[in-house]
C-alpha cells in the first residue's frame, strides 16, 4: 500500500478520536488482507485497528472517510460504552452521527466492481 494512503488513514483515525473524545488514546494499526469481503475491523481486546490495503488502494477516498471512521467508531464505542450490547447498536450509531458519517454496517465496494 502507498505510504501516503497509510498516512491519510492514520490522520483520519486521529481526527475521529479527537472529534469525539478530545484525545487520541493508544491503539495499534495493522495493514493486511482480512479476507471474505471485510474491509476493516477493530479488535477491542488488542486495541487494534486493521485495514485491508486492497480496499484502501482501490476505493481510497470513500475508504478513508467511511470505512476508517466506521472502525474507529467501534474503538470509541468500546472505550466510552464498554457494556454496549450490540456492535452496531445505538451507542455506535450516535458516534457515527458525531463523526458526520452514515451509520452503514456494510460497505458498497463489491457493488462497485
Amino acid at each position: 500500500m502507498d505510504k501516503h494512503i497509510a498516512q491519510r488513514i492514520e490522520d483520519r483515525i486521529n481526527e475521529c478520536f479527537m472529534k469525539v473524545m478530545g484525545r487520541v488514546p493508544h491503539y495499534a494499526v495493522v495493514y493486511r488482507s482480512i479476507g471474505r469481503g471485510v474491509a476493516g475491523m477493530y479488535q477491542h481486546g488488542l486495541r487494534r485497528l486493521t485495514f485491508d490495503p486492497w480496499y484502501a488502494d482501490r476505493y481510497t477516498e470513500h475508504y478513508i472517510q467511511q470505512t476508517v471512521a466506521h472502525e474507529v467508531a467501534h474503538a470509541i464505542c468500546n472505550m466510552l460504552y464498554p457494556d454496549a450490547k450490540q456492535s452496531h447498536g445505538p451507542e455506535w450509531r450516535s458516534i457515527m452521527r458525531a463523526l458526520g458519517v452514515p451509520a452503514s454496517t456494510d460497505h458498497p465496494y463489491r457493488d462497485w466492481e
